[in-house]
C-alpha cells in the first residue's frame, strides 16, 4: 500500500491548452501536498519562448 505519493510525473500546464494551471501554480500545489519532484510534460511542439525542456527541484 502506497502511504505518501513521493512525485506527480505527468501533469499538464495551461499551455497545452486543455489544462488550466500555470507551472507555478503546479510547483505550489505540489510543494502544498509534500511532493518532492514534479514532472510537467505538456502535449505541444515547444513552450511559446522555445525553452528546453527543464527538470525543476522542489525546495523551501
Amino acid at each position: 500500500m502506497i502511504k505518501h505519493l513521493a512525485a506527480d510525473l505527468h501533469t499538464h500546464t495551461d499551455i497545452s491548452r486543455h489544462a488550466y494551471s500555470t507551472v507555478y501554480e503546479i510547483i505550489t500545489a505540489a510543494k502544498d501536498a509534500g511532493l518532492i519532484a514534479v514532472g510537467i510534460s505538456n502535449h505541444c511542439p515547444a513552450h511559446p519562448d522555445g525553452a528546453p525542456g527543464v527538470i525543476l527541484e522542489i525546495s523551501g
